[in-house]
């Protein structure tokens, strides 16, 4: 914690299409001991939905990584419309497709939030779903759990809705 020598920092969003399609982007970026590296993981696919229950079904993903010198604008890599890797030369990524998560979707809040803590397709043993009780149940096990890891004050575990234009 707040070392000299090493900075992280990421984002991700999920951008619903038409059609029953969406995108899924993570990006990252980190400083070590003055050499800057830009991450970029895009995964798309199709979901379906049930209630309130929403299974997303990655079909392909890529991963874009570059250094400062290839990228015009470092300080933009947080923006939606901006490539932080212009050559976008993919890396491989090991991630099993089709590569399926579930999420849970409050109307209220508009929010969705995975079962399973997952970031840039990297996926952790735990989650809403590790300390809920019956599968696609709403019960008071899933409500703290779903709350303990929405309000979390590092590495939150939901996605909420915001307009593009």
């Amino acid at each position: 914690m707040h070392s000299k020598d090493f900075h992280s920092d990421w984002t991700e969003w999920i951008l619903i299409e038409k059609e029953n399609r969406f995108r899924k982007e993570w990006r990252s970026f980190v400083f070590h001991k003055e050499k800057k590296k830009f991450v970029r993981v895009l995964g798309e696919g199709k979901y379906k939905q049930e209630g309130p229950w929403i299974l997303f079904e990655t079909e392909s993903v890529r991963k874009y990584e570059c250094n400062e010198e290839e990228v015009s604008h470092p300080s933009r890599w947080k923006q939606r419309s901006y490539l932080p890797c212009p050559s976008e030369t993919s890396v491989s990524i090991s991630v099993n497709i089709p590569h399926k998560l579930l999420y849970h979707f409050d109307s209220e809040e508009r929010s969705i939030a995975p079962l399973q803590y997952e970031s840039g397709y990297l996926e952790s043993g735990f989650g809403i779903g590790w300390e809920s009780g019956k599968p696609y149940e709403e019960g008071i096990l899933f409500k703290k759990a779903k709350s303990k890891y929405v309000k979390k004050e590092f590495q939150p575990h939901v996605y909420y809705y915001g307009r593009l234009d």
